[in-house]
């Protein structure tokens, strides 16, 4: 047999399976954490470059390349203010304002795998309201992360991150899954919802990505990429998840 990808042969590759693709620790660790950099460029120089918030896929997809990425997994989400509240929407040309929530969502692409992370934080500002609502959702990300281990169904996992959020008062605006599968595609089995019984198993890599949306102010999301292995769970992206106002 020949060599996998990037010149691992298959032992190190490992194996595929049914639902989830099995890839090397190292390697799914290396496209993971790649689009870290970017994403440190982006909070910490919002306000020199990317006052109107469409301008910031551009530099994210110039700076993965240039960090190695082979390309971007998929067309980032970049809401800014009222657009927050809406999990899925796309970027409005739109200045960003003091008071503003700003959640990133992308993630790079190496040799066909794809990372996916979001990181949330306040523009100009300490919103009390809103800082709440972030730490509701960083404790939510933590116990689903927590709790993920082999066997553990992943319906359970979405049942962690919930508990929090309704035990805060907040579970009608938790409106997603808690996360998906991730590998070749960005979005596949298993997915971290309700109804999901598959068990986990180690070699399993997906995101756990609690989010508050409030309509008409704004949201909170916080996502992070896992990997299942024999002992328990490792979290692969390792940017800050403490509350930030840039």
């Amino acid at each position: 047999m020949g060599e996998g990808i990037a010149g691992l042969s298959p032992e190190e590759m490992g194996k595929e399976q049914t639902e989830g693709y099995l890839a090397p620790r190292t390697y799914i660790k290396q496209e993971v954490t790649l689009p870290e950099p970017a994403l440190d460029l982006a909070l910490l120089s919002s306000y020199e470059w990317c006052r109107i918030s469409t301008a910031c896929p551009n530099l994210l997809h110039i700076e993965l390349l240039h960090k190695g990425a082979h390309g971007m997994g998929f067309d980032p989400l970049i809401l800014s203010g009222p657009r927050a509240a809406l999990p899925h929407a796309t970027a409005a040309d739109r200045i960003l304002q003091p008071g503003d929530c700003l959640i990133i969502d992308f993630g790079g692409k190496i040799g066909g795998y794809t990372a996916d992370i979001t990181r949330t934080v306040a523009i100009g500002t300490d919103n009390p309201e809103w800082k709440e609502i972030y730490e509701v959702v960083k404790e939510a990300n933590t116990a689903a992360r927590r709790l993920a281990r082999p066997d553990v169904k992943a319906e359970d996992v979405d049942r962690a991150a919930r508990n929090v959020i309704e035990k805060a008062g907040y579970g009608e605006h938790f409106t997603h899954r808690t996360g998906h599968g991730l590998g070749l595609d960005v979005h596949e089995p298993p997915y971290i919802v309700a109804g999901d019984k598959t068990p986990l198993q180690p070699g399993m890599t997906f995101t756990i990505e609690p989010g508050i949306y409030i309509p008409g102010k704004y949201g909170v999301r916080i996502e992070d990429d896992v990997l299942i292995t024999k002992d328990g769970c490792e979290t692969l992206s390792a940017f800050p998840r403490e509350f930030t106002a840039i």
